[in-house]
């Protein structure tokens, strides 16, 4: 160390004197340097009472000062306190600059965990490993000397210039069990210690030994000397964080709450069916760039998306933008969707042979499909075509939504390593909650964290310092585990319960904080339950009304039958009120996404309690009649000069050439048409470069000799 490798029994000895000075007398004290002489007039009159203590003396007369040597280690210990104020500000940045000034490459390389990887040893790796509380627990659990990293076999980081053969520090043996000692003191107490406090809290340690140990502390970097900058009282200290940690009240299970607001919708089955039914009509354009739908696609689609109430958007991320974004990538990753396009064309979104067919299943199949996706994996879409599903690869996924239950993938730091499967632990701790009951999302979160973490019986203790969660690296230690597993259930939370109608999000009556509640769907997703129910409001609470006008009328909010009716309906304003109007334009585009008549008017008597007016029924049945498909395909025509040409032709080509009339024949495979113009060679049929199909061909052959010409 630089600073604090001082005689700590002369420190402690002297302390006393300190406690005795003035506010005044300690400022001036700590502003001499033991070394240079310094004009009387810098103590401010305090040189009297510093001088009778016998920490300075006269220099050259009496009109300097100079530190005297009894003084000398109480203020080089005072004047290292004062360098870093740790304990009031206890940031990472200071935590840096404290190691940084105090302790050289190498002690910090001996500090550093045996199986700390090579690839990870920092400064800033080191920092994050002292200021958890599993740095105190292996100081705590060591009882004998383990061997000094001086070298490190490989790779030596650019930060570190380590010396052939650094110096070994000594440690008493017996400095290390009193060290432990100060250690469990501070961990049982709510504030850091005075340090003329030290030697009353240990009556039986010796003064030598009390030094030995607060020295091997302060080298190991479980105790922090400090000073409080108020009274300019020295102090010891855990890290404050870690003081916090251990005193901080453990969470029990919250109190069920009453919700003023509450929100509840598959909201991405609802977008996905939106932006599908968009697509099957036509392509999406797609930004070549990085493949999202243009603004103005990302307007008009908005328009249809289910409605959500303004408080909900506080709560998480779930603009319209978002949404279909989100949507999108679904789509892909399920197979209902590809992109087509690109290399020189327009990039676009089209509905696959698997999309239609999801389309023409029931709301709640719909929903369900999903998720069995996230329960069993993508097995289940079989039965939609029968075809297996396009697999992602995890290098390639490209921010790509993954068929895993949950979002955030845990594993050891190993590339090779599985992911710890928490499917067992994420439903243990969803479904504890009771049925129908709103909790508050934090204090449902903190007691979870603190009754019962996995990942700490895998991962806590020696041996296992890295984890890699999702893309990054980070150090195992009991903070980190456990906001990884906090992570864990809040993403589960917003990423699958509440985008797939699993949790009823709401807002509490008790001091505004945000609640929840699992649903039959969540239960179904946690595997607690069979099946769930899905649909709209029932008899005798439906707010929906359908005109003889065509128009829509919503008495009040009903978002998911907004969701539903705009799939074929044209929206006109948002609240309540005409909603929507029926128009022939809006049913076309509905046809031309796969829905069919009985799809429209089943969802209308769904949505409303009164029946569908006879001429709306009759009209929205005429409209989808009108509709029709047709099939557009390239062919190759084969003009012959006469009928008994084109009769050689058919035989020539066989099964693969229809004979359109006497003179025209047309060729099934256009893939054939070399072979067939060599065997009709061969029969004496040629090939008239000059004929109708050659002008082009001619055109180019110009264009080409001009621009040679020129």
């Amino acid at each position: 160390m630089k600073h604090f490798e001082i005689n700590w029994l002369d420190f402690l000895d002297r302390l006393p004197l300190w406690e005795q000075l003035p506010l005044g007398a300690r400022r001036a004290l700590a502003e001499l340097e033991c070394d240079r002489e310094v004009p009387r007039a810098r103590l401010d009159g305090h040189h009297q009472s510093l001088m009778e203590m016998g920490l300075v003396r006269f220099a050259r007369g009496r009109t300097r000062i100079r530190v005297q040597e009894s003084g000398r280690v109480l203020l080089q210990g005072i004047r290292a306190m004062l360098r870093h104020d740790v304990l009031k500000n206890p940031t990472p940045e200071t935590l840096n600059c404290y190691m940084d000034d105090h302790y050289r490459a190498e002690e910090l390389i001996a500090l550093a965990p045996e199986e700390m990887y090579t690839g990870f040893l920092s400064p800033t790796a080191i920092a994050e490993h002292v200021v958890s509380i599993t740095w105190l627990d292996r100081f705590l659990a060591r009882q004998t000397e383990r061997p000094r990293r001086h070298a490190l076999p490989g790779y030596l980081p650019s930060w570190l210039s380590v010396p052939d053969q650094p110096s070994e520090i000594a440690r008493p043996s017996a400095a290390r069990g009193v060290a432990q000692k100060i250690v469990r003191q501070l961990m049982e107490l709510p504030e850091p210690l005075p340090l003329i406090e030290l030697g009353k809290q240990f009556p039986d340690v010796e003064p030598a030994a009390l030094a030995d140990g607060l020295l091997l502390g302060v080298r190991e970097l479980v105790l922090f000397p400090a000073m409080c900058g108020a009274e300019m009282t020295p102090l010891i200290g855990l890290w404050p964080e870690i003081t916090q940690w251990l005193q901080r009240p453990k969470a029990g299970r919250p109190r069920p709450v009453k919700a003023r607001a509450h929100f509840q919708a598959p909201l991405l089955m609802e977008d996905m069916t939106t932006v599908l039914v968009a697509a099957a009509a036509a392509p999406l354009r797609l930004r070549v760039s990085d493949g999202g739908l243009f603004a103005k696609t990302l307007r008009d689609l908005s328009e249809s998306v289910m409605p959500i109430p303004e408080w909900f958007l506080e709560f998480a991320e779930f603009s319209p933008e978002y949404r279909l974004e989100s949507a999108c990538r679904w789509l892909r990753m399920m197979g209902f969707a590809r992109n087509v396009g690109g290399h020189g064309q327009d990039l676009g979104l089209e509905a696959t042979r698997r999309g239609h067919a999801w389309l023409g299943e029931s709301p709640k199949e719909r929903l369900k499909l999903i998720l069995d996706c996230l329960r069993e994996g993508d097995a289940c879409l079989r039965r939609l075509d029968g075809s297996e599903t396009v697999r992602i690869p995890d290098y390639a996924r490209g921010g790509l939504p993954r068929f895993e239950f949950l979002p955030v993938r845990i594993q050891d730091a190993g590339s090779a390593s599985p992911a710890l499967d928490l499917r067992r632990a994420v439903t243990e701790a969803f479904g504890s909650i009771e049925a129908g009951q709103f909790v508050p999302t934090g204090g449902f979160l903190q007691w979870r964290v603190d009754c019962s973490n996995p990942l700490l019986d895998r991962y806590f203790g020696p041996g296992r310092p890295m984890l890699r969660v999702d893309d990054s690296y980070r150090i195992a230690n009991r903070e980190n585990l456990e906001e990884f597993w906090e992570r864990c259930l809040t993403s589960f939370l917003v990423e699958r319960l509440i985008p797939l109608g699993g949790a009823e999000v709401g807002a509490a009556t008790e001091r505004n904080l945000w609640c929840f509640a699992l649903t039959d769907i969540g239960r179904y997703l946690l595997g607690l339950a069979g099946d769930f129910e899905y649909g709209h409001a029932a008899a005798g609470e439906k707010q929906v009304v359908v005109q003889p006008n065509f128009e829509v009328v919503f008495l009040g909010p009903a978002p998911l039958a907004e969701a539903a009716i705009g799939r074929f309906a044209e929206r006109k304003k948002q609240g309540v009120g005409a909603l929507y109007a029926i128009t022939k334009k809006s049913i076309i585009a509905a046809a031309a996404g796969g829905m069919t008549a009985d799809q429209v008017l089943e969802t209308l008597r769904d949505v409303s309690d009164k029946p569908v007016p006879a001429n709306v029924e009759r009209e929205i049945t005429g409209w989808f009649d009108q509709c029709r498909r047709v099939h557009i395909r390239t062919a190759t025509l084969i003009e012959c000069p006469d009928a008994e040409t084109a009769a050689r032709v058919v035989a020539a080509a066989g099964r693969e050439a229809t004979p359109l009339n006497e003179t025209v024949v047309e060729l099934n495979d256009g893939g054939g048409k070399t072979a067939l113009v060599r065997k009709l060679r061969e029969m004496g049929v040629f090939l008239d470069e000059s004929g109708p199909a050659a002008p082009r061909a001619r055109a180019r052959t110009r264009a080409r000799g001009r621009r040679l010409r020129r």
